[in-house]
Formats: structure tokens, sequence, C-alpha cells
């Protein structure tokens, strides 16, 4: 299930897990983890990136703005096959 946060530091909203179906933006710290939110403003995005460039521990490391222009699935492929026995 996918959690929605209210962002008030950054006037939007954020989501943690699950994926939206909608165009959405990720922050990710050059050398960092993986990003784990998804923004659902390009203008939420970008606070959220300066607030993670001004930290002490990002200091001189680039952080990219994502931003998610489409996406696909696989659908899962279940092969049954008969054994001898």
């Amino acid at each position: 299930m996918t959690e929605v946060y209210a962002d008030s530091a950054n006037q939007g909203s954020c989501k943690r897990d699950g994926y939206p179906d909608q165009t959405f933006w990720m922050c990710y710290v050059q050398g960092a983890h993986t990003p784990t939110y998804f923004y659902l403003t390009e203008a939420a995005a970008r606070k959220e990136a300066e607030r993670l460039a001004s930290l002490p521990d990002n200091q001189g490391r680039r952080v990219f703005l994502l931003k998610a222009v489409a996406m696909c699935v696989a659908p899962p492929i279940i092969e049954w096959k008969e054994v001898k026995g």
C-alpha cells in the first residue's frame, strides 16, 4: 500500500512506498543511497534537492533531480510442465 506524506517543508507531497501512477520526481545524491521518496511536484523535489545539498555529509556532492517519463510492467510468466512419474 502506498502511503502519501504531507511534506510541509517542501510544500508538496511525497510518497515513500509503492509507485505513483502519475509523473513524479526523485532526488539522487551522487555517491549516496538509492532515492526512496517520490515527489508529486517538481517544486517539492527541487526544495528537497536544495535541502539534501546543504546537509554536511553531502557537501561537494551533486544532487540530481530525476523525472519519471514512462514505465513498463512485465507480467509474470507462469509455465506448467508435466513431470514423469
